[in-house]
C-alpha cells in the first residue's frame, strides 16, 4: 500500500531519492553507521556528536538512527548500494509502524479486520505520505509500541510489561529522540485515566 500510494518511487528504489535534501542526508548517515557497525563499533568512531553533513548547522546525531543503522548493516551484508538500503529501510520502518499500531489496536480489542483497516489507512493518510522525503517522520514504530506497553501494564501490571515499555521507549529514542521526548511529555496525560 505504501508504495502504491507512492507511486513511482518503487521503480526508483535502487537508483534515486525522491527530490530533496532529506533523503541523501540520511542514506548518507545511515550507511555510516552501518558501515561502523559491520566493522564492530557501536557507534562511528572518534565520537558522535561532530559530524557535520553536508555543511555546520546540520547535526549529525539529532537523530540517532541506531535500529535503523541495524536493519541497514543487515542489507549491506547483500548490496553495496546505499540508495536502496535507504528506501528499504526507510519503507521497512515506515510499514513496521502500521504493524505496531495493528497489535494496539487489538490490544484495545479491536477485530482483525478494524485493526488492519485503521493500520493501513495510518500508513497510507495523506499526512504522512506527504512526509515521503522526511525519513524522521516515519521513524515512529517506538511511540506505538510504548503506547502498547503501557496499555498493557495498566491492564495487567508485569515486569514484562514494563521492561518491553523501556525497550520500546529508549528504541524510539535511539531512532528519533524528539518523538520519545513528546511521548515522555505526554505520559501523565494518558497513564492517568487508566490509574
Amino acid at each position: 500500500l505504501i508504495g502504491a500510494v507512492n507511486w513511482p518511487w518503487p521503480l526508483y528504489f535502487r537508483t534515486g531519492f525522491v527530490r530533496h535534501f532529506d533523503p541523501p542526508l540520511h542514506a548518507w548517515k545511515l550507511n555510516l553507521v552501518a558501515h561502523s557497525l559491520l566493522q564492530g563499533h557501536w557507534l562511528p568512531e572518534n565520537g558522535n556528536s561532530n559530524c557535520f553533513y553536508p555543511n555546520s548547522l546540520t547535526l549529525f546525531y539529532e537523530a540517532l538512527h541506531w535500529p535503523q543503522s541495524v536493519l541497514a548493516a543487515g542489507f549491506l551484508l547483500f548490496t553495496d548500494n546505499p540508495i536502496l538500503v535507504y528506501n528499504l529501510v526507510h519503507l521497512f520502518f515506515w510499514a513496521f509502524s502500521g504493524c505496531c499500531l495493528f497489535w494496539l489496536l487489538k490490544e484495545w480489542g479491536c477485530s482483525n479486520r478494524a485493526a488492519a483497516w485503521a493500520s493501513a489507512v495510518f500508513c497510507i493518510m495523506p499526512y504522512r505520505v506527504s512526509y515521503l522525503v522526511e525519513f524522521n517522520m516515519q521513524q515512529c514504530f517506538g511511540l506505538i509500541l510504548s503506547l502498547l506497553f503501557m496499555v498493557r501494564f495498566l491492564r495487567r501490571p508485569s515486569i514484562l510489561d514494563a521492561c518491553g515499555f523501556a525497550v520500546a521507549l529508549w528504541l524510539q529514542a535511539v531512532s528519533e529522540l524528539y518523538q520519545a521526548l513528546i511521548l515522555a511529555t505526554v505520559l501523565p496525560f494518558l497513564a492517568l485515566p487508566w490509574i
